[in-house]
């Protein structure tokens, strides 16, 4: 009796041990690895944000990847930290999206430490960043491979406008002298020179003002009107001269004029009979002034120079035709690119150097006149210091929106990318808008030179060539708000 109630204890126990293993050995079992979510799920371009990844199977030393949906590529999307969050399973990660992150689904994919995987399809999304105003590429010209965009009129977008900008990489071996206009790029000739041109401003009539250099390396500024280029005359006993830019209403032409040790800013003026004649803008002789810009009447010129002789220090200066003094210096360690149509507003940038030993970086800056003399105001940057530049390049009275000022600037060190700087209320400028390379991609930079009265950007970006390089394109901005 003893012996069959123990031998049916034992097959109990069997019994229980063989129902009860199953279950042991799925307790032991890894749970699989699933990702299911992620907190936020969407995010602009060149956005820097945490995200929380759910799922199962995560623990401590997962790696995550976010992935162009459908591919392998990680590279969008940056992956900066990883942090397990204990009580509830989760994974925080911090990532940096790409300024030129391709706009589309991302799947994200975990690998835990022991190298097991699990990946959620379609679960975060790029979107573009609304900030960024997308350009309009004015192509090159017929056997060139880039170019530049510098002054525009006030014509009408894309119709009757004209551009000034030059090309370079041309068959010809020539960087040669170019106007664009109404959907091609026009070729002024080069003057008989056999190496560079450059073009610099345009009128509202059309005229277009440069130089070309020749093959010993002078300078010869010239206007071009009606298909016809012509050189401006030169001060007596100068050899150099070069042509910045040409007043609104045509009547005026703003440069310099030069010889060994001495090189003066200048203003050629058309008179009754049509001859261009020279004058000397500010005291001569100068060791180095040059006048980049003009008011819309060409009464009121801009420039920059070597402070008293010292080729270290720069300035930027202001001339006032009947002006008492004429010429007035915008200070030291500053530079003036551009003033506006009524002359209320010059923009630039200054030098800043108290940032320790060797310290130098520009930082955007306004003039506005306050009765007594001109006042200097800092602009806004990308971000604040040496690796953050900026310039001030261009400024424009825009309808419907007031003085808006474009220029470039870098962000942590990058390649500076176009911008522009929007009025506020109160006459204030608050942080600049990023105007986007043709290849929405900031590494490869570019810059705003200036803006007409129908809120039309002109300048440059870059785009990518199958060898890696980066090739210049003209390029137009709309700016929003505008026509």
């Amino acid at each position: 009796m003893y012996l069959r109630t123990l031998s049916r204890k034992v097959l109990l126990i069997a019994a229980a041990m063989i129902l009860t293993l199953p279950l042991s050995l799925e307790a032991g079992k890894a749970v699989p690895v699933t990702v299911t979510a992620a907190n936020p799920s969407q995010a602009i371009q060149g956005a820097e944000l945490d995200v929380i990844v759910s799922g199962t199977g995560f623990g401590v030393g997962s790696t995550v990847s976010y992935l162009v949906t459908g591919t392998t590529d990680a590279s969008q999307v940056v992956v900066t930290s990883v942090t397990y969050l204990q009580a509830t399973g989760q994974l925080k990660t911090h990532i940096k999206v790409s300024g030129g992150a391709v706009v589309t689904d991302y799947d994200i994919q975990v690998t835990t430490s022991s190298g097991r995987k699990g990946k959620g399809t379609t679960l975060f999304k790029v979107n573009p960043d609304p900030s960024l105003i997308l350009p309009v590429s004015l192509g090159v010209p017929t056997g060139c491979d880039s170019s530049e965009a510098f002054r525009l009129n006030d014509g009408v977008y894309l119709a009757g406008l004209s551009v000034a900008g030059n090309s370079y990489g041309c068959i010809t071996g020539k960087d040669h002298n170019y106007r664009w206009q109404d959907g091609s790029w026009q070729d002024l000739g080069t003057l008989g020179s056999t190496t560079a041109g450059s073009t610099k401003g345009v009128s509202n009539d059309g005229k277009v003002v440069g130089w070309v250099k020749s093959s010993t390396g002078i300078s010869t500024a010239f206007v071009a009107s009606g298909g016809m280029m012509s050189p401006l005359s030169v001060l007596a006993g100068m050899v150099h001269s070069r042509a910045w830019g040409i007043s609104q209403d045509g009547t005026h032409i703003v440069g310099e004029s030069s010889i060994a040790g001495e090189n003066d800013a200048v203003r050629w003026s058309k008179d009754a009979g049509g001859t261009w004649n020279v004058e000397v803008i500010g005291d001569r002789p100068a060791v180095f002034r040059e006048a980049l810009a003009s008011s819309d009447d060409g009464s009121v010129l801009v420039g920059m120079g070597y402070k008293d002789g010292n080729s270290a220090v720069w300035e930027g200066w202001v001339w006032v035709e009947g002006g008492s003094p004429a010429w007035v210096s915008l200070g030291a360690d500053t530079y003036a690119f551009d003033i506006d149509p009524a002359a209320t507003m010059i923009v630039g940038f200054r030098y800043e150097r108290n940032c320790g030993t060797p310290c130098e970086y520009a930082v955007p800056v306004y003039w506005t006149f306050n009765g007594a003399g001109w006042e200097i105001h800092d602009l806004t940057a990308l971000g604040v210091g040496l690796e953050n530049e900026a310039w001030a390049r261009g400024v424009g009275m825009v309808n419907n929106v007031g003085l808006v000022i474009v220029g470039n600037a870098r962000k942590d060190g990058s390649t500076g990318q176009a911008v522009a700087w929007l009025p506020q209320s109160g006459g204030s400028y608050g942080s600049p808008i990023r105007l986007a390379a043709i290849d929405k991609d900031p590494s490869l930079g570019g810059m705003a030179s200036d803006v007409n009265a129908n809120g039309v950007v002109a300048g440059f970006s870059y785009v990518r060539q199958v060898s890696g390089q980066g090739k210049a394109r003209a390029s137009l901005w709309m700016l929003p708000g505008t026509p």
